[in-house]
């Protein structure tokens, strides 16, 4: 079962759908209507499962379908997966509930995976997305699969994002079934003719066919509308990953004595905070104190566990 999207004026089945991005913040801005993005995100060599967060704003109509086409920067360094299990987390966010999720991959590789969601597969759309949204709830969360870059020399960075150019895999649908967000524009179709058989002396041609261009002896231009996204009422921006390794707190390709001296300096002689907090924080208990030293000196001179960020 599937629910019909259509374009104004057109019948089309399917789910249309929308790119992703950051935005700094939920309010309405320049008249846009939809808009949507990530938060950056920090991650560590290695680290499965790392939970991105889709944010939307929604101004105007109530949203009942969507569909994304996730790309990733680089596959070295990140994965995508190509079902709904392992790629997609609904918990406390706003396609919580939603009856259907589908998730297709085209190239095969973990660089990109399609997601499509309806609320409910039939009226009334019960668990659609209401209108205002500011942007201060999740839409969906994407997990993605860090590579073990155990060689790594810094902190690397991936850009995560929603292609837009395609509007078969890109999308958002009203309870009417109307893709919101789109434009009509008219293109020419021109066609070009070379007659094949004369009949004379009326010169009128009895046989022709079609030809990729001029010369010709005719041409025929007829006009179609065509749909594009409509950039003042959709706004959509990627985001950024990075990697980081955990204990570098001066970002010097390793972990050493000196990120030991630079915590030391940091909690005790007002040193420099760490740039990345998250690769400082070697415990996992989610403070930056004398236990990340103490784990730190155990890691480096008595054999004591790795560092452990995540």
């Amino acid at each position: 079962m599937s629910l019909t999207f259509r374009l104004p004026g057109v019948n089309k089945t399917g789910l249309l759908a929308l790119v992703c991005g950051i935005l700094l913040f939920g309010m309405p801005a320049d008249g846009y209507e939809i808009m949507v993005w990530f938060d950056s995100t920090v991650c560590f060599s290695g680290q499965q499962n790392v939970s991105v967060p889709v944010y939307m704003a929604n101004y105007k109509d109530v949203v009942v379908g969507y569909r994304f086409w996730f790309f990733l920067g680089q596959s070295d360094i990140g994965l995508l997966a190509d079902n709904v299990d392992d790629l997609v987390d609904t918990t406390e966010t706003l396609t919580s509930g939603w009856q259907f999720l589908d998730v297709i991959s085209y190239g095969g590789v973990g660089m990109e995976s399609r997601l499509s969601a309806i609320s409910d597969l039939s009226s009334p759309y019960i668990h659609g997305i209401d209108f205002p949204q500011s942007g201060d709830k999740i839409l969906v969360k994407i997990k993605v699969d860090i590579q073990d870059l155990s060689d790594l020399l810094t902190y690397e960075t991936m850009n995560i994002m929603i292609n837009t150019n395609n509007l078969t895999h890109f999308g958002f649908a009203d309870p009417q079934g109307h893709s919101l967000g789109l434009i009509p524009v008219s293109m020419p179709d021109t066609s070009w003719f070379q007659c094949l058989q004369w009949q004379e002396p009326e010169h009128i041609c009895l046989d022709w066919m079609e030809i990729p261009g001029p010369p010709a002896d005719s041409v025929s231009i007829e006009y179609e509308d065509i749909y594009i996204l409509d950039t003042t009422y959709v706004n959509v921006k990627s985001g950024k990953m990075t990697v980081l390794l955990c204990g570098d707190c001066t970002l010097d390709k390793t972990v050493n004595l000196l990120d030991i001296i630079y915590l030391i300096d940091y909690k005790f002689k007002e040193g420099t905070e760490p740039v990345h907090r998250e690769a400082a924080d070697v415990n996992h208990d989610k403070a930056l104190n004398v236990l990340d030293i103490v784990y730190l000196v155990e890691f480096k001179f008595k054999n004591g566990p790795a560092p452990s960020c995540y």
